[in-house]
């Protein structure tokens, strides 16, 4: 009984509160009926005011505890937005380390390398996604999620393509690396030769062959050569990277910092008009998709 009735005051400390002053005060107006005058005064007197500062005292508790809820529930809500925008900008790091190292590399075990890091990220993606649920309590909660899915699908396009197609890449680069050190060995040999028989060295150093494996690669891999060398163009109007994945952070980012502007009582901005071209579009990709 001792821990049920601690559990039930804990849970309704207003109601306890409220029943002991009304216990005290109908005790007081009891006993003042039967007393003196002078007694039944002083203890009408003082049961109305243990009633009115009893009141008075649940009403400000009532409050306070309102306001200090609210600011839980604030922060609560700027921790959540923070790590949001964190994750974004962790996945979108990610995949322009990969994009810049691969066009720098021009290797399949560069790609390979950077293609496990983008899978990470995708699944970052999705555990985004799954933390946007209505109980987020997110002003623009629709449209960040489709920014989010966006995301997700244009990079699940390049995973798709690279387990698909690796293992036959990375047989073709083993096979170009190959014939290339052995041109590389006969281009030294024949360099070496030609240069004692020659009266002028520079004219009988020959050039290396040409290592063309990787333009050949992309030619089965055409997300990632758009990826990778697509015209960014101007906006987001250039490559899918730029339309489908940066489009759609930027959009989803803005959104979101100016929530943050919002719960912290900060005025926002107005939405740049490419950002609303940005909306618009995903939003009609969502209803065609119906």
């Amino acid at each position: 009984m001792g821990t049920l009735s601690r559990r039930f005051t804990a849970a309704r400390p207003l109601l306890v509160a409220a029943v002991i002053v009304a216990l005290g005060a109908g005790g007081g107006f009891v006993v003042a009926a039967s007393s003196e005058q002078k007694l039944r005064e002083i203890l009408q007197t003082a049961s109305t005011a243990l009633i009115f500062v009893a009141l008075l005292g649940g009403v400000v508790k009532l409050l306070l505890d309102q306001v200090a809820r609210g600011r839980e529930r604030r922060d609560e809500q700027l921790r959540f937005i923070t790590a949001l925008l964190a994750d974004l900008k962790s996945v979108y790091d990610r995949v322009e380390r990969a994009r810049i190292l691969v066009k720098a590399h021009r290797s399949a075990k560069t790609y390979g390398n950077e293609m496990r890091d983008l899978i990470e990220s995708a699944v970052q993606l999705r555990n985004v996604k799954r933390a946007l649920d209505v109980t987020s309590g997110l002003a623009h909660l629709k449209d960040v999620f489709l920014c989010i899915q966006r995301m997700e699908k244009y990079l699940n396009d390049l995973i798709e393509e690279f387990t698909t197609f690796y293992k036959l890449i990375a047989d073709k680069q083993k096979v170009s690396e190959a014939k290339f050190t052995a041109g590389a060995k006969v281009h030294e040999a024949s360099s070496a030769a030609q240069a004692k028989e020659a009266t002028t060295v520079p004219n009988a150093i020959l050039p290396l062959p040409d290592d063309d494996a990787w333009d050949n690669i992309l030619l089965s891999l055409p997300n990632l050569k758009e990826f990778c060398y697509g015209d960014p163009g101007q906006g987001y109007g250039g490559n899918d990277y730029q339309s489908r994945f940066v489009a759609a952070l930027d959009l989803a980012s803005w959104l979101l910092r100016n929530e943050l502007q919002s719960i912290r009582g900060v005025r926002g901005s107005n939405m740049p008009k490419s950002l609303e071209q940005v909306r618009t579009s995903i939003r009609e990709e969502k209803v065609s998709k119906k």
